[in-house]
């Protein structure tokens, strides 16, 4: 669902307001909470502190259940609030008495009794044992003679603080809904003065952006709005042009690519491809809408082409290579390409992809084992004469001239021999 910019500049508006009442509200009752917090522990802290001068003449290791006795009946008779839960343990947070259970509950695990035995003063709030209200409990440690030999621990509820917290809450909140009904009123009045520029900013960017560069914003006031609608006309203006030399400049390239005599590819660097010129199908055999936009292991089906793009996008270092591929549709037929790979540098040295060019090398092979055949042939030809020539030759010379018919003989083998010769040189 589309919501209008009226709208939401409006409820843009209403939530702020009522955002920055609840933040309000929550630090006023959190100070409140505090405030009511601090105050009821230094309350308990000074009936504990009351309450352990009145039991430590009373702590006698000697006689435990006597102890306890004694503590119930002075504390009892004691003008302590109902509504304080008191406990006393000994130096081995044994408990003694507690005025919400008279049975002993044994070794105490509470926190605060741990802390104000090793620190001097110990605190928790949590909810009382078989309850669900919660407790502040506030625990001193008992002196005899400057020594530690026991702890009182009192307790209060939370019940009656939060019952003022919520009557507060409630107090708040009616103020509240009067502050945010009066603030979404000015925020729709504000809102249908900013919004039709704003709508007509917005109407003018969309066709802009559908690709009508032509049109212009008719917005002129000398404020923010102003400048933005300057700078989206200024804009559409170079991207119009900008658009023109990128539609000639990428005219002018395919151009260049499709009369080359060389295969190229261009990789992205997520290994897709993402040009291929017209050789480069034709050597590939395989059409533009077979390999574009493919992964290149998956478009070139070899596997060396597709090591050596993997090496210069990840080296970002440029190589050549001759490369031996089958041709696609062509079987048995090998095809020699030389491979140049070079990577593509983008923005702050970042490997965006890279470019390979192809040049098929095949004829050129072809005829350069052919050259090399014919030579190790005509080698092999010329061999056989020049040998006959020499042994002969050699004979003459070893004394075989004196025999004018044996002569004569080798004689007319020479010359037919260097007649081969002359027929294989030509």
């Amino acid at each position: 669902m589309r919501h209008s910019i009226r709208s939401r500049i409006a409820w843009t508006y209403f939530l702020l307001i009522f955002a920055a009442l609840l933040i309000s509200g929550v630090y006023t009752v959190t100070i409140t909470r505090l405030n009511h917090q601090n105050t009821l522990r230094l309350s308990l802290e000074s009936q504990a502190r009351l309450t352990s001068a009145w039991v430590a003449p009373l702590l006698n290791p000697a006689d435990g259940q006597v102890v306890r006795d004694a503590i119930g009946q002075t504390l009892t008779g004691a003008s302590l609030s109902s509504s304080l839960q008191v406990a006393v343990f000994d130096k081995a947070r044994n408990e003694l008495y507690n005025s919400a259970d008279q049975k002993a509950a044994g070794v105490s695990s509470d926190p605060e009794v741990a802390d104000a035995l090793n620190t001097g003063a110990g605190e928790s709030t949590r909810s009382a044992p078989g309850g669900s209200d919660m407790y502040l409990y506030v625990a001193v440690p008992i002196y005899s003679d400057h020594t530690v030999i026991g702890v009182c621990r009192v307790g209060e509820s939370l019940t009656p603080i939060e019952d003022e917290l919520y009557l507060l809450w409630q107090r708040l909140a009616e103020g509240f809904l009067v502050i945010a009904l009066a603030a979404g009123a000015l925020g729709v009045y504000f809102a249908r003065r900013v919004a039709w520029p704003i709508e007509e900013i917005t109407r003018v960017a969309q066709l802009i952006a559908e690709g009508r560069l032509t049109e212009r914003i008719r917005y002129h006031r000398k404020d923010e709005l102003g400048e933005m609608s300057d700078s989206i006309n200024l804009m559409a203006s170079r991207m119009s042009e900008q658009i023109v030399d990128l539609t000639e400049q990428q005219s002018k390239l395919y151009g260049v690519l499709a009369h080359m005599e060389s295969g190229v590819l261009l990789v992205d660097r997520a290994s897709k491809i993402t040009l291929v010129n017209q050789y480069a199908e034709s050597m590939l055999q395989a059409d533009t809408q077979t390999i574009l936009n493919k992964w290149h292991w998956e478009a070139l089906h070899s596997y060396r082409l597709s090591s050596l793009i993997d090496e210069v996008v990840l080296k970002g270092q440029p190589l050549r290579r001759e490369l031996t591929l089958l041709a696609s549709g062509e079987r048995g037929v090998e095809r020699v390409q030389e491979v140049y790979e070079t990577p593509i540098v983008g923005h702050l040295g970042a490997i965006g992809g890279a470019v390979i060019v192809l040049h098929d090398i095949s004829e050129y092979k072809r005829l350069a084992r052919m050259r090399s055949e014919f030579v190790a042939n005509v080698s092999h030809e010329l061999r056989t004469p020049i040998t006959a020539v020499k042994g002969f030759a050699e004979t003459l010379l070893d004394g075989a001239s004196s025999d004018p018919a044996l002569t004569n003989q080798f004689l007319t083998i020479i010359h037919e021999e260097s007649e081969r010769m002359t027929r294989i040189v030509s």
